[in-house]
């Protein structure tokens, strides 16, 4: 491959030499994003085992993607706000038995935490997920198109920033969506962002009501938008082959 599709916040310019490829660095986000994806009619939560009054935290993340160090970030918040629940897409039973005994043995009553199955209607999984209150992003590899999928119906979503492209997507979409102050980069902010959005409902009220605002008015649902700027990138790409020229990293202007 000559060329990889990235913005300056997944990749960096100082990481450059790290990839084989040369970057096309977009000028909002490397993701592209449907802003044509129907929601189906939305669900209660006791239908899928959700309490009515809790506050949901959701990670729709696959499993592979949770380790100890996040898990152990995920129970100290619910240990610190009462009347959360943390809702989670897992599919095999023996995943689900030990992370229950791991809560167990971390303090936490493993009651609080609900598994999500898999979900072959994409409108269904969106009307589910409408259900819950905050997503929270893993640590080692995070949240692409999940983390997408929860800014498209509303939920917010806060991100511990890596060092690595699969730790910066996150980053990078909420960046695009005007939405910053969700961007963390340890793992002390990260937890104190969450516990304050829970304890605090006119926050996390405010943040809601930016976000479906921002829905509209930012680069992240522009999908004609994203589609100019690839255009003007492959443009840019096969005139460097037209002169001649071996492949280099580009940088997309905005349009």
């Amino acid at each position: 491959m000559d060329y990889i599709i990235g913005d300056e916040t997944i990749i960096p310019e100082k990481d450059f030499a790290c990839y084989t490829e040369k970057c096309i660095a977009m000028p909002d986000t490397y993701m592209i994003t449907d802003n044509q994806q129907t929601i189906a009619p939305r669900p209660t939560r006791s239908e899928l085992g959700l309490p009515e009054d809790a506050f949901v935290l959701c990670t729709f993340n696959s499993p592979y993607k949770l380790d100890p160090t996040v898990f152990e970030s995920w129970v100290t918040i619910l240990k610190e706000c009462d009347n959360t629940v943390l809702w989670l897409y897992v599919r095999h039973e023996e995943t689900k038995k030990n992370l229950r005994a791991y809560a167990e043995k971390l303090g936490l009553d493993a009651s609080r935490l609900i598994f999500a199955d898999h979900e072959t209607n994409k409108a269904k999984h969106l009307a589910r997920l409408s259900l819950s209150n905050l997503f929270l992003d893993a640590f080692a590899i995070g949240a692409h198109t999940t983390c997408v999928d929860a800014l498209w119906v509303g939920v917010p979503l806060v991100t511990c920033q890596g060092d690595t492209f699969v730790q910066r997507g996150a980053s990078s979409i909420l960046k695009a969506i005007d939405l910053p102050e969700l961007i963390t980069t340890n793992k002390k902010e990260y937890e104190d962002k969450i516990i304050q959005l829970v304890k605090n409902p006119d926050s996390y009220a405010a943040l809601c009501q930016k976000l479906l605002q921002h829905q509209k008015t930012t680069p992240l649902f522009d999908t004609a938008g994203f589609a100019r700027h690839l255009e003007k990138a492959y443009e840019l790409i096969w005139q460097r082959y037209e002169d001649g020229l071996a492949p280099a990293p580009i940088k997309v202007p905005k349009i």
